[in-house]
């Protein structure tokens, strides 16, 4: 079984972004008061509490029987979850949720109590009906559940989650394999050679944002004006991102169709982004290399490809990629050229990529 994720833009009404904005509330507020009671036990006993069920809490409060129960049952799972990966040292401890930024929930298909409708203009969504959808692919296979958000920007978006029996996605063989160093001026420099820049599209939209920033700093607290330069300063973020992720997809997807065989360094960009140079750490997180190497990894998965890796502490840019000796003063990155005794004269992160390409496994 093959499960594939789906993120389409919806269209709801005043009604419906008011069932949704109850079911972002109802979901918040259980979670939290799930998790403040198992830290109140933890504190008192040093043992983890078990509940054996949400209506524990949903029974003491009439409104939560206005929203999807599946959705409540999705969230008592996911804070079990949290837990688990927490106490396995996959995570850290879960936080308590806020009601500003980002809100979502997530609902299961049951007896085909979701689906698309209407030549794929509508999604059936639980409780509330036909919700209108921009559905710009193909969905392909069965879905099993569904996650409904909202931005801060106040735009509303539905992720379809489909099983699979066999892979929809599928690309020719190729013989190709490549190395890749990433940085921060160029997204990469494969081992071909070739440097892919990085737009840095944070920089670009730098001045606006800070002049937002300015404006809403300005505004009274809890005012319709503060939210009007709240949401105009989220639409700038969200521009952002959206650019990132677009080009990002673009090149991954590209790198996905050439090559078979993709090797890469295991970068922390977390470490990387804990510099005492803020412009360091800005641009480090402009550059979203972790979504790159995401996106590499589950295209690979998707069509088949190959993904291996080198150590984070393998000095790909310090080896000679010619004979194997080794230079320490390549340490610093103000050398942007390796001159070996053995005649290599090369680009360090051409060097690095070569490197990589060889000694991944």
């Amino acid at each position: 079984m093959i499960n594939v994720a789906y993120k389409f833009r919806l269209y709801p009404s005043k009604e419906q972004e008011e069932y949704f904005s109850k079911c972002f509330g109802c979901n918040r507020k259980l979670y939290n008061m799930m998790l403040e009671d198992r830290e109140i036990y933890y504190n008192d006993t040093g043992k983890f509490l078990k509940i054996s069920s949400y209506t524990e809490y949903t029974s003491r409060f009439s409104y939560f029987s206005e929203v999807d129960a599946s959705s409540l049952s999705n969230t008592k799972r996911t804070l079990d979850e949290a837990y688990k990966r927490f106490f396995k040292g996959l995570s850290n401890h879960p936080n308590f949720k806020s009601k500003n930024g980002k809100n979502s929930y997530t609902t299961y298909n049951i007896n085909s109590n979701i689906r698309l409708e209407k030549n794929d203009t509508y999604i059936k969504v639980p409780k509330i009906g036909l919700v209108k959808v921009k559905i710009h692919r193909k969905v392909l296979g069965i879905i099993k559940h569904i996650t409904i958000s909202r931005d801060p920007d106040g735009k509303y978006y539905v992720s379809i989650c489909t099983e699979n029996n066999t892979n929809p996605y599928s690309a020719p063989y190729s013989n190709k394999s490549i190395g890749l160093d990433l940085g921060i001026r160029s997204l990469y420099t494969d081992s071909n050679g070739n440097k892919v820049p990085n737009p840095r599209y944070l920089k670009q939209s730098l001045k606006k944002i800070k002049k937002l920033q300015r404006e809403l700093s300005r505004k009274q607290k809890k005012s319709k004006n503060r939210e009007k330069a709240r949401l105009k300063l989220a639409k700038a973020y969200s521009k952002v991102s959206n650019q990132r992720k677009d080009y990002l997809h673009k090149v991954s997807k590209q790198l996905i169709n050439d090559n078979q065989v993709i090797c890469l360094e295991s970068l922390s960009v977390k470490d990387m982004c804990k510099t005492k140079n803020p412009n360091f750490n800005r641009a480090s997180q402009d550059a979203g290399l972790g979504i790159f190497i995401s996106m590499l990894v589950y295209k690979a998965k998707l069509y088949r490809r190959t993904i291996r890796t080198v150590d984070k502490y393998f000095p790909s840019s310090q080896i000679c990629s010619s004979c194997g000796s080794l230079h320490p003063e390549m340490k610093n990155l103000g050398n942007k050229e390796l001159i070996c005794s053995c005649g290599n004269h090369i680009d360090r992160d051409h060097n690095a990529a070569i490197n990589i390409l060889k000694n991944a496994k």
